[in-house]
């Protein structure tokens, strides 16, 4: 590309490829127990936290030796390899005596999810979390560029931070997981979203490099969880024949959510302060945690 416009043409276009995830998280829920579908999603998302963890590494690393563009050409070969392994290697799931749904349109989905109040309250968080995600990672190279007072390395060491989070995220992810399994995925996600919460909240506070890397380990460890144990919880509300298409809302909501945070974070960014990023950030999350409490966690305790 050559301009601004022609990359914003292409990063649209790209939004084409996101039918990959509903695809691959029905197959895994599928592929397993209804009983070990948290454990396997858990396993998967494991899987892009380790891809999460080297990305942004190699990103700065290879930015920092030749340049932003080649990123993009390296990025680009790496999905060839990764398309041609899922052609030739990934069988799908045999269904057993699941019978498939009539084709049906997008609103009788959308009318079917609204009959499920708990369906909807996934989506939400869904889309929550994915707005919360990209209202921070656009700014972190510019965080981390004001609290060391230069740009200079900014990248690389918002990528080497990214990185540690998530590598502490990855050996978390099954805790998240089992826990979830054994003491029901609302729960889980209630104290997901308090530990990120709060720790979000205290990175906004700018006491240094070191303060806001440490958290970042904290963080990682805490918002790791929500993902699977949301997607855990939609295979265990969804029957089989169904579950394609709720994961593929699932994802239209993480890509709504993509749209709107960096938005926001732009304009709190501009009115008020980078740092005042984190901390709106981590009052939503904390809030988020209380509603799930009260409408999920509190009244299945009750039962």
């Amino acid at each position: 590309v050559q301009d601004a416009w022609q990359l914003f043409a292409t990063r649209a276009l790209m939004g084409f490829a996101n039918g990959f995830m509903p695809a691959a998280m029905t197959m895994v829920s599928l592929s397993v127990p209804k009983e070990k579908t948290g454990t396997a999603l858990g396993i998967f998302q494991t899987g892009l936290i380790v891809g999460n963890v080297i990305g942004p590494l190699l990103g700065g690393l290879i930015e920092a030796v030749v340049g932003m563009r080649p990123v993009f050409f390296i990025a680009g070969g790496v999905l060839f390899v990764a398309s041609a392994v899922v052609f030739f290697f990934v069988k799908e799931p045999h269904m057993g005596d699941a019978q498939p749904v009539e084709t049906t349109s997008f609103r009788e989905d959308w009318n079917f999810v609204k009959d499920r109040k708990v369906l909807t309250d996934l989506l939400w968080l869904y889309f929550i979390m994915q707005a919360a995600i990209l209202m921070l990672q656009p700014i972190l190279a510019l965080y981390v560029g004001q609290l060391q007072g230069t740009m200079e390395g900014a990248a690389l060491l918002a990528g080497t931070i990214l990185s540690v989070g998530g590598l502490a995220g990855a050996v978390t992810t099954n805790i998240w997981a089992a826990f979830g399994q054994r003491k029901g995925y609302f729960k889980a996600v209630f104290y997901a979203l308090c530990g990120t919460g709060i720790f979000l909240f205290l990175q906004s506070m700018p006491f240094g490099i070191t303060w806001f890397g440490s958290l970042q380990i904290l963080v990682g460890c805490f918002i790791v969880g929500v993902n699977p144990l949301l997607s855990a919880a939609l295979a265990h509300y969804t029957e089989p024949a169904f579950r394609g298409r709720v994961f593929g809302m699932a994802t239209t909501a993480n890509q709504f959510g993509c749209m709107v945070g960096p938005l926001f974070a732009s304009g709190v960014t501009t009115f008020f302060g980078i740092q005042y990023v984190f901390l709106v950030t981590g009052v939503l999350l904390m809030f988020v945690a209380y509603q799930v409490y009260q409408r999920r966690v509190k009244a299945a305790d009750a039962f």
